[in-house]
């Protein structure tokens, strides 16, 4: 008899500060913010707030100031990783509103938002299940992580992704994937998704791998040029009409 696979309930930031909040409400831990609240809502008007969350390396953020015009606001963030193919975010879930504005109202507010933090981690521990990572999806190169322009060499287009078969592989990790400058060299060491190759590129964690590229200065490359004499040469190599020279490069960088 074939199983049957029980699609995870995906939470999102709209559900999870009503989730948090109901929590601390029926626990009676908002009793004196409820006695000077003008309202609360999550932030339905924010897209991002909806977006079904598949990861669950996050925390939610509650924090306390003034109005713009009027009261004291807690506002509720979620900040961190909710998917498999983006990096941190900070998206604005909800917040909680009262008119008064003395110090006894930020001070009031001010414990409401520890209140809500504790029941946020203890929410999110008992929803844990339902923020597992997809992993059909996590262990894949996302083409919105594809680079265009190498940081070092500043060339365009010339960024590669490398695959090679993941050492364990398993229904969902097949691949391995790695950055190639094909100018320059540089490049990451492999690993199982975007987002960490996209980390380490963007901190600067690559190194120089060898490659059939020679680096020469332009006036060294012009002494030995075989078709400096046979087509009409205003010595910019760049852009050369010789079709064996494709392009100069400029290091700026070179990593270690």
């Amino acid at each position: 008899m074939e199983e049957k696979v029980t699609e995870i309930k995906r939470e999102n930031g709209i559900s999870i500060f009503d989730g948090i909040f109901k929590m601390a409400k029926d626990a009676g831990a908002l009793k004196q913010m409820e006695a000077i609240m003008d309202y609360q809502t999550a932030d339905h008007f924010n897209e991002e707030a909806k977006i079904p969350i598949t990861n669950h390396l996050f925390n939610v953020r509650f924090e306390v100031d003034f109005g713009c015009s009027e009261g004291i606001y807690i506002d509720a963030y979620i900040v961190g990783e909710i998917d498999e193919a983006d990096g941190d975010r900070r998206i604005h879930v909800g917040l909680i509103k009262t008119l008064e504005n003395d110090l006894n109202a930020m001070r009031i507010m001010g414990e409401a938002c520890g209140v809500l933090q504790f029941y946020a981690r203890k929410y999110l521990a008992q929803k844990l299940d339902n923020l597992l990572p997809d992993y059909s999806k996590f262990f894949i190169y996302h083409e919105k992580h594809r680079i265009h322009v190498c940081n070092y060499c500043k060339n365009f287009g010339t960024v590669d992704v490398l695959e090679i078969p993941h050492p364990e592989p398993s229904e969902n990790r097949k691949k391995k994937f790695a950055l190639r400058c094909r100018v320059c060299g540089t490049g990451t060491h492999y690993e199982s998704s975007s987002l960490p190759l996209i980390r380490a590129w963007n901190k600067g964690d690559s190194y120089i791998f060898p490659n059939g590229t020679i680096l020469v200065q332009q006036s060294e490359l012009q002494k030995i040029c075989a078709l400096k004499d046979k087509i009409k040469c205003d010595l910019n190599c760049a852009k050369c009409p010789g079709k064996g020279i494709r392009e100069l490069r400029r290091i700026t960088h070179i990593a270690e």
